[in-house]
Formats: C-alpha cells, sequence, structure tokens
C-alpha cells in the first residue's frame, strides 16, 4: 500500500484470502475487520473511475464491511454501511428491486438485533439489581450472625426482602418474603 502505484487488484485479492482466514478458521473478526478495511478501500480506489460499470463492486464490498461489523455487534458501523447502500442505489437507479429488498432485509435482521441487545441489557440490569438485593441482604444476615455467635444463619431468619429457608455449609437457599 506504500507503493508510488500499488497493485490494487493484487491487494485486494491478498486481503480477501486474508479474510477467509480470520473469519473461517480463526474467528478473529476484529483482524478480519482490519483486511476488510484495506480491501474496501482498494475497492473504492479500483472503481473511482468507472463508478457505474462496478457499482455492484462498490455495494457489494459495504455488504461484507456491514456483515463483519454486525458480527462484531459493531451496529452502528453496520447500519452506516447500510445507509451508504442505499444512497448508491438511490444515485445510480442501477439495480433491480431484488437488491434493493435484501438491503432492506439486512436492515430489518438488524434491527432486530439492535432491539434484542436492548432487551439482553434490560435483562442484565434487572439481574445486576437482584443480585445486589440479595448481597447486601446476606451481608446483613451474615453481620447479625457474627453479632450473636452464630456460625451459620437458622432457617426462617428474616432479613430484608429475604428469608433464608436451608443453609448448607457454604450456600443459602433464600426464599424471597
Amino acid at each position: 500500500m506504500e507503493q508510488f502505484e500499488p497493485n490494487l487488484h493484487w491487494i485486494k485479492t491478498t486481503c480477501e484470502k486474508i479474510i477467509r482466514i480470520y473469519c473461517n478458521y480463526k474467528d478473529a473478526y476484529n483482524s478480519a475487520l482490519e483486511y476488510q478495511l484495506m480491501k474496501h478501500d482498494c475497492t473504492l480506489k479500483i472503481n473511482a473511475s468507472k463508478p457505474n460499470d462496478y457499482m455492484s463492486e462498490i455495494v457489494a464490498s459495504h455488504v461484507e464491511l456491514a456483515d463483519l461489523y454486525a458480527a462484531l455487534h459493531q451496529y452502528v458501523s453496520a447500519e452506516e454501511q447500510l445507509m451508504a447502500i442505499m444512497e448508491l442505489y438511490q444515485e445510480s437507479k442501477l439495480f433491480s428491486k431484488k437488491e434493493i429488498t435484501a438491503v432492506k432485509e439486512k436492515f430489518n435482521d438488524l434491527h432486530k438485533q439492535l432491539d434484542r441487545c436492548d432487551l439482553d441489557n434490560e435483562h442484565l440490569a434487572i439481574v445486576k439489581n437482584l443480585y445486589q438485593e440479595v448481597k447486601n441482604d446476606l451481608q446483613s444476615m451474615i453481620a447479625g450472625n457474627r453479632c450473636r455467635n452464630k456460625s451459620l444463619p437458622l432457617p426462617g431468619l428474616q432479613t430484608g426482602k429475604f428469608t433464608v429457608v436451608h443453609s448448607f455449609g457454604l450456600f443459602t437457599e433464600l426464599k424471597k418474603v
């Protein structure tokens, strides 16, 4: 790439092979992204002087980038690539409804993943809050037991929002009151 006039076709082909290795054999998507960006740059430079003739090659490069960003859970970047494709479609008017529909389906899939991530984050927050409540109640229960010189919590002991049902050594079964 640092040569005065690098052989862009050779660089692009080499990047494709490296990307395939990283994605298919190593599951190293971050490393693959570096080469996908390099390949995308080559594709844009190769087709800069003839964009209408090779528009599908540019679009394919954007799709590959969007897919890789989605695999890395970088949804904003994936959405940016899909938006770039839609802009290319609107500018050129060379594409069929089938191709445009395929990109719209990718948008829908991406938005479903975003919704799923939002749900996952919501569930994670609920679990963290519950864990913190249990942890606080257990700490106060243990502190209360130490004050009474008892090593294990007694069944039926109530602290805060939980009742001790059974004690099994280090493990304590709790029931929400």
